[in-house]
């Protein structure tokens, strides 16, 4: 339910679902540390995040923010003006935590069901370098520990296998090895948190006073935990210096003027007596050092830069104890990029979409920025259809069904500057060309003109997900639940043709075999409501059609030759199953016999003694075709039994 980090003194927080009541997608909530207790400090929206899910992981490389919510993203975000500066596009499925990994920098991702956490660079690209473990699962949050002894580590709060929604654990994952090293805390034991009997939830690391800590919260829950893992700096060195400002200088200069007041206490709150030194550092590199500095002094540092850009200043004291704590300070150096572009509104007339903006006024970053010389890139979804556009407008023609949005990116000769997404408007026309399929390749679902209805618990129903596909890299999916569940996903109209016959046919798997409820195939020529009545069920799967394997199931659709049909897939169960769904297809059938073999080609079963040796092979022969088939014999090298069917297909209605 919640994930969090730590930002600037405050802890920022996400709820994962959108839909419940009072949140929204991109919420972040603000919180105060008093004591033991987090203060409420207001909410806000991030724009620009889309998918089905809120921010469900967030991490920070000390400059920016990155969150991550099971879309093939991360999101980039400036906390300065909090929006969304880049969208890296990552190929690992459903990622749901996330932590960045300074040392090698990149990110480790995990996803709620897959045991192991995954290595990405910084550019989105998944490796081969993998965490693993075999008896964890319901992976809620991770994070990145380089302070404790042995590290650095990845440390993850997650559930078990065996009951993952009422158990809760910390545990660690070494770097350098590769594999799990130990549970922390079974956190379902902490000592007057009786919210913790729930699943687990995200977990943040920070250093204060000294200290280097670990913050986790737990689903449903109304409260944190936190430990300390290590000391940060000795509580004998300098805390850190107070009143870090960068006022960049005027009028775009590549210059900016750094200070700061010098440390008058202790790590551990004492009074400071002794002062060395005092480190500048700028984007992690030591551009400065002042020996013998006054205590309580006001410092400062002229910085020169060579290239605008967003640049950290670090300054930290030093004395006989050791470095003490730093002080950090962002800012927008030169020239800034342009903000993102303003209402982005999208209009549909006929098959004509129509997209327009207002130019940004300000910096992305809010630096010194000059409104003229900025071009757009035009994105329809991914797919860029207009580059380096001055107008700001674009309008095209859509020629197939599709969820259509666009999203504008405001560039000048400084570089690329923020982008904001239109509204989605989904543009449906009856389907009429054949073969006619759907993949659910396109992130946004349902697909185009597409409906999904569900009967029962709103929040499980049927989705697309990245974790199993039989072609491509998604497919539909429903999940199970503890409660009566009815999901409908619903086809746009399709109209058969009056001469010749069609057939649909689509990939099946299912996952909980033995919890199997049911999973039907209904039509109506009526409409594309369910609670009309007008739908018939005329397939429900049975017998070796309910599978963890991925299996083609046909159905003939002679019977609605000339007829306008809706193709609904219905899941039906109570702590049941879970279906996948993939390369649905609606296509004419010849008008002749055609043999199909499945499998093929066919391996025949091992001989012993001239008998089969406990080893039986099925080979199913299908009549593909539109007119009837007649088989006049078999042969064959080894002993056979034939199972017969009705080879004749009715209207392409019936065949084996």
């Amino acid at each position: 339910m919640f994930a969090a980090f730590y930002w600037e003194g405050k802890v920022y927080g996400s709820r994962w679902n959108p839909s419940a009541e009072g949140n929204a997608l991109g919420k972040v909530y603000r919180y105060n540390i008093s004591g033991n207790t987090l203060v409420p400090d207001g909410d806000f929206i991030i724009p620009g995040i889309t998918g089905s899910y809120n921010i469900e992981g967030w991490t920070t490389d000390g400059t920016y923010i990155y969150g991550v919510n099971e879309t093939n993203r991360i999101y980039k975000i400036d906390p300065a003006t909090w929006t969304v500066v880049q969208q890296i596009n990552i190929t690992f499925p459903e990622a749901i935590c996330i932590a960045y990994d300074p040392v090698n920098d990149g990110f480790w991702v995990g996803q709620i069901g897959d045991e192991q956490i995954t290595f990405l660079t910084s550019a989105g690209v998944t490796t081969s370098t993998v965490l693993t473990d075999g008896d964890y699962y319901g992976l809620m949050g991770i994070t990145y520990d380089d302070y404790s002894e042995g590290g650095p580590y990845i440390v993850g709060s997650f559930g078990s296998s065996g009951d993952w929604y009422n158990y809760a654990t910390l545990g660690r994952w070494n770097i350098a090895t590769g594999v799990f090293e130990e549970n922390i805390q079974d956190l379902t034991t902490i000592p007057g948190s009786p919210a913790f009997n729930n699943s687990a939830g995200g977990i943040f690391t920070y250093t204060e006073s000294g200290k280097f800590n670990l913050v986790g919260i737990s689903q449903g829950a109304t409260c944190f935990y936190a430990y300390e893992l290590a000391e940060a700096a000795d509580p004998a060195s300098p805390a850190a210096p107070t009143n870090l400002t960068v006022t960049p200088g005027a009028t775009g200069a590549f210059t900016a003027a750094v200070t700061w007041t010098n440390p008058a206490l202790t790590v551990d709150g004492g009074t400071l007596t002794e002062l060395t030194k005092i480190y500048v550092f700028e984007n992690d590199v030591l551009v400065e050092t002042f020996n013998n500095p006054t205590i309580e002094g006001a410092g400062s540092y002229d910085a020169t830069v060579t290239a605008a850009g967003s640049y950290t200043y670090k300054v930290v004291g030093e004395n006989t104890a050791g470095e003490g704590l730093s002080a950090k300070a962002i800012a927008w150096i030169g020239p800034d990029v342009p903000a993102a572009p303003g209402n982005v509104t999208l209009v549909k007339n006929d098959q004509d979409a129509s997209v327009s903006w207002t130019a940004p006024t300000t910096g992305l970053h809010g630096g010194y920025f000059v409104a003229t010389g900025i071009v757009y890139d035009v994105y329809r979804g991914n797919t860029l259809v207009s580059p380096n556009q001055t107008g700001t407008t674009f309008s095209e023609t859509i020629t197939e069904p599709t969820n259509v949005y666009y999203k504008i990116v405001a560039k000048n000769d400084i570089g690329v500057g923020g982008s904001a997404n239109s509204n989605i408007i989904n543009f449906c026309m009856t389907i009429d060309t054949f073969p006619w399929t759907e993949g659910f390749e396109d992130e946004i679902f349902p697909p185009a003109c597409w409906d999904v209805v569900y009967n029962g618990d709103e929040l499980t129903n049927w989705e697309r997900t990245l974790n199993s596909y039989h072609t491509g890299v998604a497919s539909a999916y429903h999940d199970w639940n503890s409660a009566d569940l009815d999901g409908w996903l619903i086809s746009p109209p399709i109209q058969l043709p009056s001469e010749g016959a069609c057939e649909l046919s689509f990939w099946t798997r299912t996952e909980d075999v033995s919890y199997y409820d049911s999973s039907s195939i209904l039509i109506s020529t009526e409409s594309n409501v369910p609670s009309s009545g007008d739908f018939t069920t005329i397939k429900t799967l049975s017998g070796d059609e309910v599978s963890m394997y991925w299996q083609k199931i046909s159905i003939g659709l002679g019977d609605y030759s000339g007829e306008t049909i809706y193709i609904a897939f219905r899941y039906e169960g109570y702590f049941a199953h879970l279906w996948y769904v993939d390369d649905v297809m609606v296509d004419i059938l010849p008008d002749t016999p055609v043999i199909e073999l499945i499998p093929n080609p066919f391996t025949a079963g091992s001989i012993y003694n001239n008998l089969p040796y406990q080893n039986i092979r099925t080979l199913t022969v299908k009549n593909a075709g539109g007119a009837p088939l007649t088989i006049s014999g078999f042969t064959s090298t080894y002993p056979f039994r034939i199972t017969c069917y009705n080879w004749r297909r009715q209207s392409g209605r019936n065949y084996p």
